[in-house]
């Protein structure tokens, strides 16, 4: 398939591409996948707190190469 759309873009060949249709919109399904998400976050308030934890180490880890650093473009940000 990749291989046929590769010929086909080589060209000036117009490519169909498949229209999907689903059986909901896009908005309830965000609704859903949202009530989800937040009842796991409630059921598991352990796995909730570790993420916290992790983002806040990450999110340091991050500060920590950005700190201090020069507001030059020559020689701040495009050393690190």
């Amino acid at each position: 398939m990749f291989q046929d759309y590769e010929r086909r873009k080589g060209g000036n060949e117009e490519i169909q591409v498949q229209k999907i249709d689903y059986a909901t919109g896009f908005l309830t399904q965000l609704r859903y996948v949202a009530q989800r998400a937040v009842k796991n976050l409630l059921r598991n308030p352990q796995a909730t707190v570790l993420q916290m934890i992790v983002m806040s180490f990450f999110g340091l880890l991050v500060g920590l190469i950005y700190f201090d650093i020069d507001s030059n473009y020559k020689y701040g940000i495009q050393n690190r």
